[in-house]
């Protein structure tokens, strides 16, 4: 016997005035609301109703019942009016805005697990190496605070990098390893540019004392906007680049790139989540939000290294 069914089935016999009524309103057969009736009496051991050729009567034990069935009947309605609206809730599209590595390494395997588990929601990933200008249009756009940021945003953090320096196996083969500052001068560089930056110029801090600035003049062999084209060119042995620690980690573990000078870092950085306002976020935006985060500690803890990005508490 399903018990709840049977519950039900009873608080409509009552409702209904008789067996008859209650299954046209439950679209059962008759028999079968007899049958859940009587199953119900057996198991609870006592009988709920008096019934008779022309009407139904409630018996004392079943007004005691009916009135205690009723009030779990509201809760079990309420539990499921609950889901229900959560659940659509989580439909609709999440709109992002990100920039190109943060788009690639972050968000697109952030996004495919998220939908893996609420697959009514869609994410509109669009990539931009100026997002801080388009957030108007986006629910969440994610950005660094190397870049100014809106006065009136509201920020999220969501994890702390670092930038290393880096090149191939092949490409250290062919010239040769850096051992101080002054020798990256002798060196091909690959630059990511972006707005602000001095050509030519290339800061660096010291790992271990951030105090520590020095910059040295460079010529680099190729300059570019795009972040991926400046790593597949750095992979392919084009020179030495600056790599976040999420993006350099995985490759430097499977021996595709070897980091250089690791005593210094070409900057340090928190990337932000920043969005218009928390009190009137969509449930499907702060949920992606959430798992966001939570996908980037999980990042931080399977990289297991000290330069691996460190996950900021909300």
């Amino acid at each position: 016997m399903d018990r709840l069914q049977a519950m039900r089935v009873f608080e409509q016999v009552v409702a209904q005035k008789g067996f008859a009524a209650a299954a046209r309103k439950l679209d059962l057969p008759p028999s079968s609301v007899t049958r859940l009736v009587q199953d119900l009496e057996d198991a609870l051991g006592a009988r709920l109703l008096q019934r008779t050729t022309r009407r139904v009567a409630l018996t004392p034990a079943g007004e005691a019942y009916l009135d205690r069935v009723r009030g779990i009947l509201e809760e079990v309605d309420a539990a499921e009016a609950v889901v229900h609206d959560h659940a659509r809730a989580m439909a609709g599209s999440v709109r992002v805005l990100a920039l190109p590595g943060m788009a690639t390494h972050l968000v697109a395997p952030a996004a495919a697990s998220f939908r893996r588990l609420h697959p009514r929601v869609t994410i509109e990933l669009r990539s931009s190496v100026l997002p801080g200008d388009g957030v108007d249009g986006h629910d969440i756009a994610l950005v660094s605070d190397e870049f100014p940021l809106p006065a009136d945003a509201v920020v999220r953090p969501l994890l702390r990098s670092s930038w290393m320096l880096c090149a191939s196996p092949d490409y250290l083969r062919r010239h040769g390893e850096p051992h101080t500052l002054g020798d990256l001068r002798g060196h091909e560089l690959m630059r990511l540019i972006v707005p602000g930056q001095v050509p030519g110029l290339l800061k660096l801090v010291h790992q271990r004392d951030p105090a520590c600035v020095e910059t040295v003049e460079t010529a680099a062999a190729l300059t570019c906007n795009d972040h991926e084209a400046v790593l597949r060119g750095t992979l392919e042995g084009g020179g030495i680049s600056a790599q976040t620690s999420q993006v350099a980690g995985p490759l430097m573990r499977s021996g595709q790139l070897r980091r250089v000078l690791p005593d210094w870092l070409a900057g340090r950085f928190t990337m932000v989540a920043m969005f218009g306002s928390r009190r009137h976020m969509p449930v499907r935006v702060r949920a992606f939000l959430d798992h966001l985060m939570s996908f980037a500690a999980e990042a931080e803890a399977a990289a297991g290294a000290d330069d691996a990005p460190i996950a900021l508490a909300a």
